[in-house]
């Protein structure tokens, strides 16, 4: 993927972020991300690694898997230091 798409991609997802992705490095793993097919992305939030795997292909979408996933591990986390 050419560093505008990424960039294009960072911009968007930052400027819809609800504070999580500050803490965030997000990877998108395929080269075809625009042209279609499959999506694969990489998060890694406070050193937990999550890849999942979509068939989504429009930008928004994205980001709203991505905030759904992001929201979840925030919330797991929580839930993990409540029980230490």
């Amino acid at each position: 993927m050419n560093i505008n798409k990424q960039k294009m991609i960072r911009n968007v997802l930052e400027q819809h972020s609800n504070g999580f992705y500050m803490q965030t490095q997000f990877v998108i793993l395929h080269n075809r991300f625009f042209a279609g097919t499959h999506v694969h992305v990489m998060l890694k939030i406070n050193n937990h690694f999550l890849v999942e795997h979509f068939k989504y292909i429009k930008l928004l979408q994205m980001i709203l898997i991505l905030e759904l996933i992001v929201f979840k591990i925030a919330k797991d986390l929580i839930q993990y230091l409540k029980i230490k």
